[in-house]
């Protein structure tokens, strides 16, 4: 009878000491995979490469991809330190439409990159595989219209006076465009000056709102603005 409680009890030892090595190894492969998962989650950023060289007063894609969710936010790096915030806050669609500054801060040969950053975690970034080159417009003459604002972020009241504003530097009349997501909700009017101002009355209230401003003339020159603003209250 002893000798078959020992036999039992050294049974049970084995198996629990069995035990304990399994969850041991399921501790082991679970923590492995959340590690793979972490690094998977670094942007890889397709947009400038060493070879390009940017204009100012001109407009590219910057585009990127990576295995997060939620907005993120752009920067423009220029020997490794943040030059300038391009967006605070846009979705993480893999792709922003940027317009160059005529700044001289952003002029610069081989020095610049693109970050990219989660805006619920930023450890989770990426950059430009090298460096680019900014220069100034060297065209002789072209085109350029520039919409300052509303430019993303601003928060509009429905039936409320705002300011469209823009700079252009060419004389015939520019058309106005109201735009809800990719899709045209309408032509406000054909403005000749860099100002207008509109009242949104009936609007429909929506956080997904942008201008578009284009020459009468010539289309193609035109300026977006950068991210979505609101429209909010009253709108039916």
């Amino acid at each position: 009878m002893f000798d078959l409680l020992t036999k039992l009890y050294k049974n049970l030892f084995i198996s629990s000491i069995n035990m304990l090595i399994l969850c041991v190894l399921i501790l082991n492969i679970s923590s492995c995979k959340k590690d793979k998962k972490a690094e998977t989650k670094v942007f890889s950023v397709l947009s400038q490469s060493s070879s390009d060289t940017l204009m100012q007063c001109h407009r590219y894609d910057i585009r990127w991809e990576g295995g997060i969710e939620g907005d993120v936010c752009i920067n423009l790096l220029k020997n490794g330190v943040v030059q300038q915030v391009i967006t605070s806050s846009t979705k993480n669609d893999g792709i922003f439409s940027w317009y160059v500054q005529k700044i001289p801060a952003l002029i610069g040969n081989n020095c610049f990159k693109i970050q990219v950053v989660s805006l619920s975690d930023n450890s989770v970034t990426g950059q430009s595989n090298a460096n680019f080159t900014i220069i100034n417009d060297n065209t002789s003459y072209a085109k350029r219209i520039e919409l300052i604002s509303p430019n993303g972020g601003e928060v509009w009241g429905s039936g409320l006076p705002h300011s469209i504003i823009f700079e252009k530097n060419f004389t015939e009349n520019v058309n106005i465009y109201m735009y809800i997501g990719n899709s045209s909700y309408g032509q406000l009017n054909n403005n000749p000056g860099d100002t207008i101002i509109v009242y949104c009355a009936n609007w429909p209230t929506n956080t997904n709102y942008k201008i578009k401003v284009a020459s009468v003339l010539d289309p193609n020159v035109c300026d977006f603005s950068d991210d979505y603003f609101e429209l909010s209250g009253g709108g039916k």
